[in-house]
């Protein structure tokens, strides 16, 4: 979230993420005193405030960070003679980390964001939008509810002109089953496609002012002003919510505002328990609070990876160099030496994936040097065309290889980049599994920028009725541990378009996640790992292209980053009883897509993940298979069985570390690396 200048501008992720913040923050405020110190605050506002603005600042003073207000009667429509507003935001831009704007014109946080690279939170623009009010809108109504769909939510008022009804909107579209009421005078009903939904939303509109079992009536003002010169008074005082309105109301039901009001709810409405609008109000210091905090965290997080990257890439350049050399004397033969290791097969049991000596990945041999955990990249010197398919097709002859209708290959990087595979290699290569009636299956991986819609087209109209898996390294959703932590780049619009292709060609799709990359602790890795396989199927559904997670539980391999860490005593594999905690946070429908690999390995790692005691051979069998059977159930009974064992203690004891936030344990770790590595 670079900047927040409408609702739309969020997932429903970051969303909740706010909301989850924010009840943190107010069941906790002091944990969070000075999570902020040292950061400043410019509040903005060329239009009237009182909550919005005071909130803003307050919840910046209680994160420990620094104000500055702009707030005077002469700045509130233009700056006048001396300064533009460009000039302005550009100015206060370079003094602080972030802003708070409001403005008369729609496009002014528009305008802002594009003279500063400093953060723009928008706290209302004209009659537009008010997204910090739509989330205290939504937390308030999560607070009463415990959920924000199935929901029936009437808006009342001037829905033409109010900036918060229009956020609201768009932010209730995130849910679903929500039935909204729009009731307004018809001068003042609200133009729905100006609205930027996020998803299916029931609303019906009405001129009338009927309202029996909904759960939320939120009144937006009823203003006769420059806005609303038209509607009389005796129109407006037909839509205020008095007493004998309650009445008519379930008992469950509040009212919100975001106020101020001004006669549009009876003061004697204050005192009855449908009332929330006062703490709706009071919640909007701890929205903001969090807001403020995922922010300039997310901010501080992209500049600590940028310069991670810088020296990660040095490290992992030096690594390959050893890398190349160490396969050029003992792994491979000049000629292309074939090899295979055992992966889970889905009707049970075990089946070969084989790979060639290719070159090796290219994001290994490019400047950023390669992921942390991996050793594919410059491993030998390249070999002809010739070479490599004429040990690709020994291969497809070799029993082992034939005793299965899956052909699984590897490469060393992406089937689809040319400078791995030519063109020609990888045309000739598809003709001979399509000449194979027992190859019922290809598989095959790749990096998302490699793969083109003429490149996949090739391969459907060679390999015909054959099916087809292409597997992905996503690793990880979450930014910092992708990037920061495992050095991968991502090429997130390649993926989408990669996505559009797999179902215009009848793909099917695994992506692997890493468990459990470096400097993160056991506990932080279970949960990345958690929160990753939920992003990932979130909008999965049976017609979906992706069929299968494959958890990549972590083993070391030389010549590695994770090799240098574990020889410094820096860290260790995960222990196989959080695998299993793993599984036991997803859900029956999640787990249906897991499959578990890490356990076997081309290149013979060392160390494997594992118990440290007589429970490790029993946890990686019952692992092993769960992606053929998906059997829980025995999960369950080897947590049960071995509950409480020298393994579960050690287990347990690493759960309970405590530690620096991640973000300042990276920090640290690049220092290390950068006197270790002498950069």
């Amino acid at each position: 979230m670079k900047n927040l200048i409408r609702i739309e501008d969020l997932s429903k992720e970051e969303i909740l993420e706010i909301l989850h913040l924010a009840k943190e923050m107010k069941n906790n405020p002091e944990k969070f005193r000075d999570k902020l110190k040292g950061k400043s605050l410019a509040t903005l506002f060329f239009q009237p405030s009182t909550r919005t603005r005071i909130s803003s600042s307050l919840a910046m003073q209680k994160l420990g960070g620094n104000i500055v207000n702009l707030y005077e009667t002469k700045f509130e429509k233009v700056m006048g003679n001396s300064e533009s507003f460009k000039d302005t935001i550009r100015v206060i831009g370079d003094y602080v980390d972030l802003i708070c704007l409001r403005h008369n014109l729609e496009e002014a946080p528009f305008i802002a964001e594009k003279n500063t690279n400093t953060r723009i939170i928008n706290c209302g623009n004209g009659k537009d939008e008010h997204p910090t009010q739509a989330l205290l809108d939504l937390f308030t109504i999560f607070e009463e509810f415990k959920r924000l769909d199935n929901l029936k939510i009437v808006l009342i008022g001037d829905l033409k002109n109010s900036r918060s009804a229009h956020s609201l909107l768009v932010a209730l579209s995130f849910f679903e089953n929500n039935e909204i009421t729009l009731i307004s005078p018809k001068s003042l009903q609200i133009d729905l496609d100006s609205l930027c939904f996020k998803g299916d939303i029931k609303i019906k509109v009405s001129s009338k002012n009927t309202m029996c079992d909904e759960d939320i009536i939120y009144m937006c003002g009823l203003v006769h002003d420059e806005y609303n010169p038209e509607t009389s008074f005796a129109e407006l005082n037909k839509y205020q919510i008095t007493e004998d309105t309650i009445k008519k109301l379930k008992p469950t039901a509040i009212i919100l505002c975001p106020l101020p009001r001004v006669g549009e709810i009876d003061v004697k409405v204050d005192k009855l328990p449908q009332a929330k609008y006062f703490k709706q109000s009071r919640n909007g210091l701890f929205v903001r609070m969090a807001i403020f905090l995922k922010m300039l965290r997310e901010k501080e997080e992209e500049e600590l990876i940028k310069e991670g990257k810088k020296i990660l890439s040095i490290v992992m350049g030096q690594l390959r160099n050893q890398r190349t050399e160490q396969f050029r004397n003992q792994e491979f033969k000049l000629d292309g030496v074939k090899r295979y290791f055992m992966i889970p097969f889905e009707e049970g049991g075990e089946q070969p994936l084989f790979w060639l000596p290719t070159v090796g990945c290219s994001y290994a041999r490019s400047k950023f040097g390669g992921c942390t955990m991996c050793n594919y990249g410059g491993a030998i010197v390249k070999l002809s065309d010739e070479i490599l398919l004429r040990k690709f097709v020994e291969t497809l002859e070799d029993p082992v290889i034939k005793a299965f209708p899956n052909l699984n290959y590897g490469g060393q990087g992406s089937f689809f980049d040319d400078s791995e595979h030519s063109p020609n290699l990888r045309k000739r290569m598809l003709e001979e599994v399509a000449k194979r009636e027992w190859v019922k299956r290809f598989a095959c991986e790749s990096r998302p920028e490699f793969i083109t819609e003429d490149k996949i087209k090739q391969m459907r109209d060679i390999l015909d009725d054959k099916k087809i898996e292409i597997g992905l390294g996503l690793e990880s959703t979450t930014c910092i541990v992708r990037e920061g932590i495992i050095n991968k780049n991502f090429n997130e619009e390649a993926y989408s378009n990669f996505l559009d292709y797999a179902k215009e060609f009848d793909l099917e799709i695994s992506l692997d996640v890493m468990f459990k990359p470096n400097v993160l602790t056991e506990k932080e890795a279970i949960e990345d790992v958690v929160k990753t396989i939920k992003d990932i199927l979130k909008d999965v559904d049976e017609t979906h292209p992706i069929k299968w997670i494959i958890l990549m539980v972590m083993n070391i391999k030389p010549n590695t980053l994770i090799e240098w860490e574990y020889k410094k005593g820096l860290y260790q594999p995960p222990l196989l009883w959080s695998v299993v905690e793993i599984l036991k946070r997803l859900t029956n429908r999640e787990r249906k897509f897991i499959k578990i690999a890490g356990f076997d390995s081309g290149i013979k790692p060392l160390k494997y993940a594992t118990n440290e005691d007589e429970t490790t051979n029993e946890f990686i069998s019952v692992l092993k298979t769960f992606g053929s059977n998906h059997d829980f159930k025995l999960i369950e009974e080897l947590s049960k069985k071995y509950f409480g064992s020298s393994s579960f203690k050690e287990w347990e004891s690493r759960m309970n570390i405590k530690t620096e936030e991640l973000s300042k344990r990276l920090e640290k770790f690049y220092e290390l690396l950068k006197e270790e590595f002498k950069l």
